[in-house]
């Protein structure tokens, strides 16, 4: 569960205890992140990160300013199973007080399986395909051979 999101005394003492520098999350399933400041009680505002038009962008954040601000990064799910369309894994890396961020995203799984649908078809026809020509091609041999013998044989 996030723990920005949503504005609650508990979460607000938890995290001045823990003090994070960052906090990463998963419950949501998409790629989002949140900064927010413990002293507002404004709407928490989720961003999106990483989505259609910047698939490939590295995001960086700055963690320095720990002190009442916290920053929330809500990972993608990297399961098929969880009703998502875009899936992937994130991927942070540590540089000083530089957090760098990114998803590696995976292949939607709708055109893969409909790229595995028409590899199916098109093996079918060429397996098909071939058969026919194997079988008409043996069925032409044995009806030359059959020809053949019975052309050749002696009157008695």
């Amino acid at each position: 569960m996030s723990l920005l999101f949503y504005n609650d005394a508990f979460q607000e003492r938890v995290l001045r205890y823990v003090q994070p520098h960052v906090i990463f999350t998963g419950h949501l399933h998409r790629s989002l992140f949140i900064r927010k400041n413990l002293k507002f009680t404004e709407f928490t505002r989720a961003h999106p990160l990483n989505s259609n038009a910047e698939r490939t962008i590295v995001n960086s954040f700055d963690i320095r300013d720990v002190h009442e601000t916290f920053l929330e990064i809500m990972v993608p799910t990297c399961s098929y199973r969880m009703g998502e369309r875009n899936i992937g894994y994130g991927y942070a890396v540590l540089d000083g007080d530089d957090l760098l961020y990114t998803v590696l995203w995976s292949v939607d799984r709708f055109s893969q399986l409909f790229l595995y649908l028409i590899f199916l078809v098109i093996s079918f026809i060429l397996l098909t395909m071939k058969l026919i020509f194997t079988c008409s091609i043996f069925a032409t041999k044995k009806l030359q051979r059959l020809r053949i013998t019975y052309t050749k044989m002696p009157k008695v």
